[in-house]
């Protein structure tokens, strides 16, 4: 339905769902409003989003790079005539295909598309523009909801590599190494960070901030609170792991207040709505390098494809090996 292919070849699969996510269907989130807020506070360079549903320009946010087009316009694909959502909205709702007002006579391609990106078309020159910009201006880089698996936007981290990165997202990134992760609800953690920075007019006055806690308090509170007799250490290691395997996901031991968020060293925060499966620390690999942009192209040849890769911006701890346990 998002192939550009089968479009030409027929459209009305495609307006028959359109309308679901047609703009004015849904309104900016907190996560939005975030992003707003670096924004006025002159720390946003640029928005990149792979969204087409035109919520950061409802938020206000005006430095974006739609990577993948949006809903706001239409143009034609035969004369290129270019129109406004709303100007084939009432088409749109009714499921019908809109047919361009300009074309004369009519020809089978005579048809408004939305301008978004589908699969088999190239994004467009400004985002190729603005990357080539930006890599050199960015000391910060901020990834949100996404695990970074559509090309080439899921390249920008590899391009600013040796940047302090973060990720927010429910579920670890496992294929680039990020210097803090932040899983979990994103509108939780953008809440929990405005309050951090003190942007108090920017944050809803029905969150409560949360409070850190170690792995080893949230696991010894989570089975406290399924299993209230006393036990030896030795027992609680055992029970706890066998729980943890029995619900698979970290976020679980989280209480059910949601006031807590975890932080699993060296520098991970899982905050309630994330999706963490922990499995051993070494096939987890976290000091995963990063390939480095700039190398060489005769060194890329190596069969090991080990080469030419920069660690992680140093940050204290961040790649410290596991402490011995004090248990017996």
């Amino acid at each position: 339905m998002f192939s550009i292919n089968f479009f030409k070849n027929n459209q009305q699969p495609f307006f028959s769902f359109a309308k679901e996510l047609y703009p004015g269907k849904f309104q900016p989130s907190v996560t939005h409003h975030f992003l707003k807020a670096l924004e006025d506070r002159g720390k946003l360079l640029r928005n990149y989003t792979q969204n087409i549903d035109t919520l950061e320009a409802a938020a206000g946010v005006k430095n974006v790079v739609l990577c993948h087009g949006s809903f706001a316009t239409a143009s034609c694909l035969e004369c290129r005539h270019k129109v406004t959502a709303e100007d084939i909205r009432a088409d749109v709702m009714e499921g019908k295909i809109p047919k361009c007002s300009k074309c004369t006579p009519q020809l089978p391609l005579s048809v408004y598309k939305p301008d978004i990106v589908f699969f088999g078309e190239d994004l467009s020159a400004d985002y190729y523009t603005s990357v080539g910009k930006d890599v050199e201006d960015c000391d910060l880089l901020i990834v949100i909801g996404t695990t970074l698996t559509v090309a080439p936007v899921s390249s920008i981290p590899r391009k600013v590599a040796t940047v302090p990165q973060i990720i927010i997202n429910r579920e670890p990134v496992t294929h680039h190494a990020f210097d803090i992760e932040l899983l979990g609800d994103a509108d939780i953690i953008t809440q929990q960070l405005l309050n951090l920075l003190g942007w108090s007019e920017t944050v809803a006055p029905s969150f409560k901030p949360l409070r850190e806690e170690s792995q080893e308090s949230v696991r010894m509170s989570y089975w406290q609170s399924r299993n209230p007799d006393p036990c030896t250490p030795e027992d609680f290691k055992i029970v706890a792991l066998r729980e943890m395997y029995e619900t698979r996901n970290l976020a679980a031991w989280l209480p059910e207040s949601r006031d807590v968020y975890m932080f699993v060293p060296p520098a991970r925060y899982i905050f309630p709505g994330a999706t963490v499966i922990e499995v051993d620390r070494d096939d987890r690999k976290r000091g995963l390098l990063r390939r480095n942009p700039l190398a060489s192209s005769s060194s890329s040849s190596s069969s090991s494809g080990d080469e030419d890769i920069v660690p992680p911006r140093p940050t204290e701890n961040l790649l410290a090996p596991d402490q011995p346990s004090t248990s017996k």
